[in-house]
């Protein structure tokens, strides 16, 4: 993938996903209270989707005759954060 994103190369484009992985671990000390999955979810998922990114920003940067494989990523990163959203919806309103 040699192309850019407003004229900034994809390599930059995941330093920046992973970066806000790493801000999000960091600052999301969520004060809702849940268990189990839930609790994984409102604590990693935001981050975790971010990672996604950045792995599949680096992976097409770097083998760009990867195929269709590595747009499963992305597909994997939007159900993550499908999942997170759901997971901080409920437990809002178990908590509300």
């Amino acid at each position: 993938m040699n192309a850019a994103f407003l004229g900034i190369p994809a390599p930059v484009w995941g330093g920046i996903c992973l970066g806000f992985a790493v801000l999000f671990a960091v600052l999301w000390p969520s004060r809702l209270i849940a268990a189990g999955i839930r609790r994984l979810l409102l604590r990693w998922g935001h981050s975790a989707v971010w990672a996604v990114l950045a792995i599949w920003l680096f992976l097409r940067s770097w083998i760009p005759d990867l195929g269709g494989v590595a747009n499963l990523l992305p597909l994997l990163a939007g159900l993550l954060y499908a999942a997170f959203l759901v997971s901080l919806v409920t437990a809002a309103r178990r908590q509300g």
